[in-house]
Order: structure tokens, then C-alpha cells, then sequence
């Protein structure tokens, strides 16, 4: 079982890529088909973090970060097994902003996106990314009509919750939860809620301000 981690270093003109956003590897060596990662710019890092994978490294592990100075660099390349580590030098390369490359285990990521991980089914809401533009948590309209399409209110982007609250126009709290990632099904207790706009408002896990963030969504059946 290979568990990977990589410190780039390096030196020259900064690489012209821009890697940021959600990635995939299906050449993990680690017997698990597919690998899913999200890699941001953080204090002048790139920083690339394992969102779903390898049993044998949590969820949220750094698997590798480094100042991209050039579009090759060398880093290290740390091998596991979940209990002991062990690390070899190896090549970091940039091949374009689609594709990564790290030898010598010759591992290749490609470019993914929200749409894909929804798709598959990965949820990367407790690992954003600062490229990816966040202008609304959830969606404007959900349909809780039973048909398996958009039945649920359920955060798109903007990280985890520490409190979650959904009111109808008169002011009345329908919803409530303090779990990291809401959702909501268009209901009051067991009865179903009617049609109409309804206002939800949240607090982020991670934003120690303790700032509401706060819009408006339409229930339709």
C-alpha cells in the first residue's frame, strides 16, 4: 500500500500552470482505483490535500505542498503502509494545467471538478479551494418531489457548518442542525413544507469570526 506525501523545492521562474482546483489519480499504487485530492495556493504553498481515498491515510492528510518554482521540481516522496513511513527523493512535474506527473512511481493526476466529485458521489465540502468561487453555499431551487433528482437542499460549495437554519417568509424556523454538512428535504418535523421561498442562514465551521452567512432558496414540487 503506497501513502505519499511531497515537499516541492526548488528554484527559477515560478511555473506558469495554474494547478489550483480538484484533482484525480487512478495510478495511486495503492490498490484503491481511484484517488481524489484538492490542491490550493495556501501562504505561498501549493498545497495539495487527499479529499477520498486510501483507508490508511485520513481523510484531509497533506499528501504533498511545496513553492511551485519552476514547472519540474524535486520534493520527497514519503512511502507507508498506515503505520511506518519511509521516504525516497523524487520529481514533481507540471505538465499542464490538466496534468501532473510525480516519478520515480510514475503517478499522474488529472484535472477534476466539483461537477465530477457530485457525480461520483466524493464530498469535498470540508476541503475548499480559494480558486474555485464561492458565491453561494447552496443552491437558489430544490424540488422535494420523491423523483431522486435535486430532492435535498445540500451545501455545493463553501466548506463545513456549525449551525444550519432554514425559516419560511413569516420568520418561522422550519429547520435546524448542527451538522458539518446540512441537509435539508423540504420539511417541517414530518410534514412536508408548501411551496414557496424560504430563507436558510449558516455559520462555517471554520470561520472563527462567527459570521452568518445568509440567502434565500425556492422549494418547488
Amino acid at each position: 500500500m503506497l501513502v505519499w506525501s511531497l515537499w516541492a523545492m526548488g528554484c527559477g521562474a515560478q511555473c506558469e500552470h495554474d494547478v489550483c482546483g480538484y484533482w484525480y489519480s487512478e495510478s495511486y499504487g495503492s490498490g484503491v482505483p481511484v484517488e481524489y485530492f484538492a490542491i490550493d495556493y495556501i501562504g505561498g504553498q501549493m498545497v495539495c490535500t487527499k479529499v477520498l481515498g486510501d483507508a490508511a491515510v485520513p481523510t484531509g492528510h497533506i499528501t504533498w505542498q511545496g513553492a511551485p518554482t519552476s514547472c519540474v521540481f524535486s520534493g520527497e516522496l514519503v512511502l507507508g503502509n498506515g503505520q511506518s513511513f519511509s521516504s525516497i527523493p523524487c520529481t514533481v512535474s507540471v505538465l499542464s494545467t490538466d496534468e501532473i506527473f510525480v516519478t520515480p512511481y510514475n503517478l499522474q493526476f488529472h484535472r477534476s471538478n466539483t461537477g465530477h466529485l457530485d457525480f461520483v458521489g466524493v464530498d469535498y465540502s470540508p476541503f475548499p479551494v480559494s480558486c474555485i468561487e464561492c458565491r453561494s453555499p447552496f443552491p437558489n431551487v430544490f424540488t422535494p418531489n420523491a423523483d431522486g433528482v435535486n430532492d435535498l437542499l445540500e451545501p455545493i460549495c463553501g466548506g463545513r457548518s456549525a449551525r444550519f437554519a432554514i425559516v419560511d417568509r413569516w420568520g418561522v424556523t422550519v429547520f435546524e442542525t448542527d451538522v458539518e454538512k446540512p441537509s435539508w428535504d423540504g420539511r417541517n418535523g414530518w410534514s412536508p413544507c408548501p411551496e414557496g421561498v424560504y430563507f436558510w442562514s449558516m455559520i462555517a465551521l471554520d470561520d472563527r469570526t462567527g459570521a452568518i452567512r445568509n440567502g434565500m432558496v425556492q422549494l418547488l414540487r
